[in-house]
Parts: C-alpha cells; structure tokens; sequence
C-alpha cells in the first residue's frame, strides 16, 4: 500500500511540474504505462514499464 501510495505521488509530481510528458522533441518515447522516456535511442529504455507504446 505504501508503495502504491508513493508511485501515485510520483505521478501527480511529474503532471504538475510538466517532466515526462509533453511533446519532448525527438529523442522521445512512450512507454506502455505512458511514461515518456528521454532514452528512445537506448536498449531497454521502457524495459521497466511494460515495453514501448
């Protein structure tokens, strides 16, 4: 529950201060959990959420 609670306030965190989303210019990727990597030209960049979109 803990963990749950402290990824939950990651995610408010990064949509109130704009990180992670956005267009993000070309070295960009989303993830399966709708992450935005800034690793797109990276092995393994969204390895930890669930592929890439």
């Amino acid at each position: 529950m803990k963990t749950i609670v402290i990824y939950l306030s990651l995610i408010v965190l990064i949509s109130l201060t704009g990180c992670g989303g956005g267009n993000g210019g070309d070295d960009t990727v989303q993830c399966k959990d709708g992450w935005i990597s800034h690793s797109k030209d990276k092995q393994g960049a969204c390895s930890s959420h669930g592929g890439v979109a």
